[in-house]
């Protein structure tokens, strides 16, 4: 409510301040005696722009943070300055954290009634099928035709196609980061002080080990490595050499060969989870990392709490995590970057949405306005930001006042401005990280659920009983506790399930 209010403040007060440089001959005459338009001057050209302020669309726009920011409705207030210019329309945003997105996601869009135009969400671990099969996600081809020409200059029709499901594209994904690599992230000064400060890439999880033991025995007050219940299943165990198609329920175990199998009965997943409880029974594991729903990883190190998480790496990573943590970090990567089938961040209009054309619209501008996007970024320069003689951010006075700046989630990360503490041409460096990923081949595959989503809901069901458990070693036997996991699954329906996504693959291979 208080949003709404100071969206009303803000759009009252533009009418008033411009109504004031206008004639009335400009605008009608409501019943009030009140002007009901406005005449708004475009910014960077001679033309002008009529918008009728009493019934100008208000959008709802779902985005989420570390924490909600202090000065949330500063910055939204200024973003309503450049949509009213640009779309004629409002934004209220509705703002989540990374550790509630998915919950909140999912209540929101199974409650039609509640509004929601716009919508960033995180669907790795969830599956976009599911909410796709439940009809809670708008298709958006014709709307992207219609008003997203800026979107589709900046993603790409090839990054577009991949996000297609069964042929239609229900989200647009950020222009980031178009592979993935995982890596722990360790705070700089006890890598360097445990004496693996020189250590930067690693074959496997196993090979962690001495470093972890190494930070137990120097830093006991320390938890050595972990994260929140929220990304217990997806900051550790990732499958780092295989594409899991969405959602783990039938992978690829090797990324040239598009045979579909149960990752979970796999030596991979065994030798993983093994590792897991050696961890674990050593101590080094946050031993709330399946209950703790209000941290993640960065999370507790900003805290003084933990040594060490696991995350994805890209780059740019160690001043994404120095920003959130307050802690210059190392990434230890894991593996190589690759690049597979699969969905995470991705920006939606849910059915919910009351607007959607002017929805495409704001989205189109996330890809497109250079001033909306390190906005939302940043914040408000000057306050929240400042520019460094190279054009780079800085803190600002209030920095703490809107304290997750970020570019990834933008929408067009190569509009976005780089912190001083990241390298100039950074964004160069991302493209040359993307180029360089080994490929799927099933890379842009994503499996439609629609016919075996009774079976998808249960197999989800028996993944949250066990997986997270397993990976972190919080059981007394693994193999017995492995034996039950995979006859959970069966009886939930994994053969029919794999079977379904490997006809599904099978199909698209061909249709290639």
């Amino acid at each position: 409510m208080k949003k709404m209010v100071a969206i009303i403040m803000v759009v009252s007060m533009v009418t008033l301040l411009l109504s004031g440089c206008t004639n009335g001959d400009n605008g009608t005459e409501g019943k009030d005696g009140i002007a009901n338009e406005t005449t708004i001057a475009n910014s960077g050209n001679d033309t002008e722009k009529d918008i009728t302020t009493d019934e100008m669309p208000n959008i709802v726009f779902g985005y989420s943070w570390l924490e909600v920011p202090q000065d949330l409705e500063k910055v939204e207030a200024a973003i309503n300055e450049i949509t009213m210019e640009k779309i004629g329309a409002t934004v209220n945003i509705n703002a989540y954290t990374y550790g509630t997105v998915t919950q909140q996601t999912q209540m929101t869009l199974a409650t039609p009634s509640e509004q929601l135009d716009v919508l960033l969400t995180l669907f790795y671990g969830v599956g976009i099928n599911s909410f796709i099969s439940k009809g809670q996600l708008t298709p958006l081809d014709e709307l992207i035709n219609n008003y997203g020409q800026g979107i589709i200059s900046a993603v790409g029709e090839d990054v577009l196609d991949a996000n297609r499901v069964d042929g239609t594209l229900y989200s647009i994904t950020p222009t980031g980061e178009q592979a993935k690599q995982y890596g722990l992230l360790v705070r700089k000064d006890i890598l360097e002080a445990v004496g693996y400060g020189d250590l930067e890439q690693v074959d496997g999880y196993a090979d962690l080990t001495p470093v972890f033991e190494a930070i137990m025995a120097n830093y006991p007050d320390l938890y050595t490595v972990g994260g929140g219940a929220a990304q217990s299943p997806y900051s550790f165990n990732l499958p780092y050499n295989i594409d899991i198609l969405n959602d783990k329920f039938g992978v690829l175990e090797n990324l040239d060969d598009p045979t579909v199998s149960n990752y979970f009965e796999s030596d991979g997943y065994r030798e993983i989870c093994i590792l897991g409880k050696k961890w674990n029974d050593a101590g080094y594991i946050y031993p709330d990392i399946l209950t703790d729903t209000s941290n993640s990883g960065d999370a507790l190190m900003s805290q003084d709490l933990l040594a060490s998480y696991f995350g994805v790496y890209k780059p740019g990573a160690e001043s994404e995590a120095l920003t959130k943590t307050g802690y210059e970090v190392s990434v230890i990567k894991i593996g190589e970057p690759i690049a597979t089938a699969g969905i995470s961040w991705q920006y939606t209009i849910p059915t919910n949405a009351v607007y959607p054309e002017k929805a495409m619209e704001f989205i189109n501008l996330l890809y497109s306005d250079e001033e909306l996007i390190n906005l939302l970024a940043f914040g408000v320069e000057g306050e929240h930001y400042e520019l460094d003689a190279n054009g780079q951010v800085v803190e600002g006075p209030n920095f703490a006042a809107y304290n997750d700046p970020k570019q990834w989630s933008v929408g067009n990360y190569y509009l976005t401005k780089t912190f001083s503490s990241q390298p100039v041409d950074l964004q160069e460096q991302m493209k040359v990280w993307n180029a360089s990923a080994n490929s799927s081949v099933a890379r842009g595959f994503i499996f439609d659920s629609t016919e075996v989503s009774s079976e998808y809901t249960a197999l989800q069901s028996v993944l949250s009983e066990y997986n997270a458990a397993l990976q972190w070693g919080f059981v007394s036997d693994v193999q017995s506790k492995l034996d039950e996991f995979n006859e959970a699954l069966d009886k939930a329906g994994l053969d029919k399930y794999m079977t379904a996504k490997q006809d599904a693959l099978n199909a698209w291979l061909s249709s290639k």
